[in-house]
């Protein structure tokens, strides 16, 4: 039985869960949605044509599903697209239960970001369930519900092993940007293992996607205050 929202059960229960988040969260993985590192350099790994962060679907992918596809500014389509598909063997793909809608995705529609190209799918905050892992993804497997960070991090560049993951050189914002997003049944997700986030058994997936915003985009204040800080005394 849902425990009602007001009660001292669910109010525990619901401080332990964001506990848990906020442990997550200052591990170095910060998960707000800054914007795109306009410095981060491209590499081959990911970036198979010039200009692009979609490197082919791998062999056996296929399907369709629904997805909320921009089309240029004022211009949307809920269509039928192809399904999310692994690309590299740090992928996952991500079967999406709750998304939302971000201040950035209504600046995107209005065409105030110029590297969201037409037929990009939105969205970059979202819940879900772990549908198939690439080969080398190790602390997800198929079944597994998770929170979807907004920043995709590699956890090995200079800016991430430094906790600053929104200035990923090979991720930051591009879930929603310059690959697919999670407005859509599917997703991919790059870097797996350090752009998912557990979610803990009981939480409630309507106020772990209204948290997820609020709660990251704290903790990345947090630590950029405590960056700075140690700068200024170096």
């Amino acid at each position: 039985m849902r425990t009602h929202e007001g009660s001292t059960e669910a109010k525990t229960e619901r401080s332990e869960i964001l506990d848990s988040l906020k442990a997550r969260a200052v591990e170095g993985h910060a998960l707000s949605c800054p914007s795109p590192n306009p410095r981060a350099a491209p590499l081959p790994s990911l970036n198979p044509e010039p200009g692009t962060r979609n490197p082919p679907p791998m062999a056996g992918a296929g399907g369709l599903m629904k997805a909320l596809v921009y089309l240029g500014p004022g211009k949307k389509k809920l269509d039928d697209v192809p399904k999310a598909a692994l690309r590299t063997s740090t992928d996952a793909v991500v079967r999406v239960t709750r998304t939302t809608i971000c201040g950035t995705d209504l600046h995107i529609l209005k065409g105030d970001v110029a590297t969201v190209a037409k037929g990009r799918i939105l969205g970059h905050e979202g819940i879900g369930i772990v549908e198939e892992t690439g080969a080398v993804v190790s602390r997800f497997r198929k079944g597994d519900r998770v929170l979807i960070s907004c920043i995709t991090a590699c956890g090995k560049c200079e800016n991430c092993r430094r906790g600053m993951p929104s200035h990923c050189e090979e991720g930051g914002w591009i879930l929603g940007n310059t690959i697919d997003g999670t407005q859509a049944e599917f997703v991919r997700i790059p870097f797996a293992d350090t752009s998912l986030y557990p979610i803990p058994d009981g939480a409630d997936e309507d106020e772990m996607v209204v948290d997820e915003s609020h709660l990251t985009e704290g903790q990345l204040l947090a630590k950029a205050r405590e960056f700075y800080s140690k700068e200024q005394t170096a």
